[in-house]
């Protein structure tokens, strides 16, 4: 049986947040000897708070500490601690991960993660590394690169990965996008990185249209021809909403390159309301290429009480041979 301990230290106050998971053990019921190597590792954890944390005046975290119940010695097991790292801003810089070593009863380096911010604290750059034991060093593994527009709306996010042949960072997945005045997203591209031409390769393009009450109606998806360079059209899904803003229906159409037209593709849903806007009905369609008809598949009914919560939930079946939902 195993059980694990989280014990949470915060900066600005001697507060220990000690929460104990356990599968049938309780704090409350362990043994004093237990009690006291736990009591002696909160006492040190709050003691270490000048160390790590960075201000006096905000409540911060400053490390995290991991246990695990070991039945065969009755008493807890310490196995990793992490520790927070913040710039005077209050922002979380960096985190590093430990693991405890009980040949050589010490911490050793596993994980680290540092985060740099814009003039409004936006995170701009994430960061992670993996600890080296021959070289003792940090070694790239992952970062994130964010950037944002003017109205706070993050209009670039890229993936990039640590490439160990050539020591150096490259490129693995980007997403670029657009917004209208009104704050809408408008156009999202995404790219994947290109080992032979060193540079990001256009994949997927989406591209979003509102009404004049902001809802969404229409989004096509496009795929890059990697031979013409041209955007093709894949597919498009239409949003239908009532007088008051509920999305009443959506229907997903096909491109046809030979017709150069758009064809009814497989999918379509509607959903009903009760007068409080919940959402009471979503029904399910197929389309049937050789009648040219909706078929009824598959339905969803909720029931609420006065206060809107959910308090029925019904799957349904569309029986063909009864013409009845089962």
């Amino acid at each position: 049986m195993t059980s694990i301990i989280f014990i949470t230290c915060l900066d600005f106050t001697s507060f220990v947040t000690f929460h104990c998971i356990a599968t049938g053990v309780s704090i409350h019921s362990l043994k004093l000897k237990v009690m006291k190597k736990i009591y002696l590792l909160l006492l040190l954890a709050t003691l270490s708070l000048n160390l790590f944390c960075q201000h006096s005046d905000t409540i911060v975290l400053d490390s995290t500490y991991f246990y695990y119940w070991d039945s065969d010695i009755t008493d807890w097991v310490i196995t990793s601690r992490v520790v927070y790292i913040y710039d005077a801003n209050g922002n979380e810089t960096e985190h590093i991960n430990y693991d405890w070593d009980s040949e050589s009863n010490d911490w050793v380096r596993g994980f680290r993660s540092t985060r740099t911010y814009d003039a409004i604290r936006n995170s701009t750059e994430t960061t992670n590394y993996k600890w080296d034991s021959e070289t003792n060093e940090w070694v790239g593994s992952m970062k994130w690169v964010i950037a944002y527009d003017t109205n706070g709306n993050r209009t670039e996010y890229s993936k990039i990965i640590w490439d160990s042949e050539i020591n150096d960072w490259v490129g693995y997945w980007r997403e670029v996008k657009t917004y209208d005045d009104n704050g809408n997203l408008t156009e999202i591209i995404q790219y994947w990185w290109g080992n032979e031409i060193n540079d990001w390769v256009e994949k997927f393009r989406y591209v979003y249209a509102y009404d004049v009450s902001g809802n969404n109606t229409e989004y096509i998806w496009y795929e890059r021809d990697s031979v013409t360079i041209d955007w093709v059209i894949s597919s498009r899904t239409v949003y239908e909403y009532d007088t008051i803003g509920n999305q009443t229906e959506w229907i997903m159409y096909d491109w046809d390159s030979e017709t150069n037209d758009w064809v009814v593709g497989e999918m379509r849903y509607t959903y009903a309301y009760d007068a409080n806007r919940n959402q009471t009905e979503e029904i399910r369609y197929k389309w049937d290429s050789v009648t040219s008809n909706w078929i009824v598949r598959y339905r969803i009914a909720y029931a609420y009480d006065t206060n809107g919560n959910v308090t029925e939930y019904i799957d349904y079946e569309w029986d063909s041979v009864t013409s009845n939902w089962i």
